[in-house]
């Protein structure tokens, strides 16, 4: 619930801006959501399984599918490339997403514009 302005309801209706009541994401109905995440524009969850998905305003990385694209509903997040251990939290900001494998090891995307996602600079 809340505003879908960027899709990150993850309800695939763009045509819906808000929802004042619960709406279900019916693209997680089968799936095992261990930890969920919104931020301000896009929204995240991790299933049982380790599987990462993202959805809302891709407009700054933050949903870490490797372009800039927004999605109204559940995108799985390719981690293939950095860890084959099992994403078991997350957590979205304003712009940008930090994840915590099952070894402690994060992993970060989305927007640096202030170094909110520790690289050490802008």
């Amino acid at each position: 619930m809340g505003s879908n302005l960027e899709g990150q309801l993850g309800i695939g209706d763009l045509s819906i801006k808000s929802k004042n009541t619960p709406v279900l994401v019916e693209t997680l109905v089968d799936h095992k959501p261990l930890s969920i995440s919104a931020g301000a524009y896009h929204s995240a969850c991790i299933l049982k399984s380790g599987e990462t998905y993202t959805w809302g305003n891709g407009s700054e990385g933050a949903l870490g599918l490797g372009q800039r694209w927004s999605y109204s509903t559940p995108q799985k997040v390719d981690f293939s490339q950095v860890t084959s251990n099992f994403i078991k939290e997350i957590s979205c900001g304003l712009s940008h997403t930090l994840c915590l494998d099952e070894t402690g090891i994060v992993y970060v995307f989305g927007c640096n514009q202030f170094g909110q996602i520790g690289l050490g600079s802008e």
